[in-house]
């Protein structure tokens, strides 16, 4: 788990979740938005190429889509065991948080 902040070219520059996942350029990659989540995984299908250095690219209509800029900061979750790498723009993790820490207060109260 890492946080990276996305460029004006939709790179998110992270060795390690990259790495994690063992990933290799010219891996074939699918690019999936969930909610306003990005879910990314290997597929022979994949329209997206994994470039020589070891980063992933959001494209535009998926940065538009999650509500994301340049210079936005954005959870990414590698789950080896999956080969899955999971993105998550800022406001989607504060929307889990703020779920989670109101179940803290739910069992705190009873």
């Amino acid at each position: 788990m890492s946080i990276a902040v996305l460029d004006a070219g939709g790179r998110l520059q992270d060795q390690g979740a990259v790495a994690a996942l063992g990933w290799s350029p010219g891996d074939r990659l699918l690019i999936t938005l969930i909610k306003t989540s990005v879910v990314i995984h290997r597929h022979a299908d994949g329209v997206f190429v994994m470039p020589r250095k070891p980063y992933v690219c959001l494209p535009a209509t998926v940065r538009r889509a999650c509500g994301v800029d340049a210079g936005a900061r954005m959870l990414l979750v590698a789950d080896a065991e999956h080969d899955v790498l999971v993105v998550h723009p800022e406001p989607a993790v504060q929307a889990m948080l703020r779920t989670f820490h109101a179940t803290l207060a739910t069992e705190e109260a009873s």
